[in-house]
């Protein structure tokens, strides 16, 4: 009887605080941590909108700060990985200049280079990734080979002009906290559940017992 009295009591305790009332706090929590995860997405987009647009003015100390800035924003807040962010305009540029460097300079490269930037205007009125493999593909065609039959054309990598920032599981941030209290009120609500449940079973059991 003693102990039907404490699993009564248990029970009366874990009333008081109704099971509806966590679920609407939950609910509330839930959407406050969606709220600032998206925040934080959107503050990834702004910063590499900046480095996109750096890359078209072309001034290179500003790209490298837009870099920075996103690395160090994707790097700390969740949700926020940049995905693949491409330098276009840096690689187009680079690439015109290795084309403008071989027309300058008398080197075995400068006629097919010349006759190759020359083709691929008709097609491209601008520096574009198009625009570059055109100019690649007819200097490999029209460019002196050398023993073993292969041809020197140094364009950049374009794999240099590619950046990829992820963002952590967890961060200390408003995102974060909301993350934790989230996963702290689930935990709770699951285990007020299962705790009543046993003890109601408890209950039954000693009451079919006495």
């Amino acid at each position: 009887m003693a102990g039907q009295r404490v699993i009564k009591r248990s029970l009366k305790r874990l009333e008081q605080v109704k099971t509806w009332q966590l679920v609407v706090i939950l609910v509330l929590v839930s959407f406050l941590l969606a709220t600032f995860l998206r925040l934080n997405n959107v503050g990834m987009v702004q910063r590499r909108a900046a480095v996109i647009s750096a890359d078209k003015e072309g001034n290179e100390q500003s790209i490298a700060d837009r870099l920075y800035e996103l690395q160090t924003y994707s790097t700390t807040h969740m949700n926020a990985s940049s995905g693949d962010v491409y330098l276009t305009g840096q690689y187009n540029r680079d690439s015109k200049a290795v084309v403008d460097r071989a027309m300058a300079e008398q080197t075995p490269t400068t006629p097919a280079a010349v006759r190759a930037y020359r083709i691929c205007q008709q097609s491209f009125s601008s520096w574009s990734q198009a625009a570059v493999q055109c100019v690649s593909d007819e200097m490999a065609r029209l460019s002196p080979k050398n023993n073993d039959g292969t041809v020197h054309v140094n364009f950049p990598n374009p794999n240099l002009y590619k950046h990829n920032y992820l963002s952590p599981a967890w961060s200390p941030d408003f995102a974060g906290f909301s993350l934790v209290i989230t996963a702290v009120l689930t935990l709770v609500v699951i285990l007020r559940i299962l705790t009543q449940v046993v003890l109601r079973l408890l209950v039954k059991v000693r009451y079919r017992r006495s």
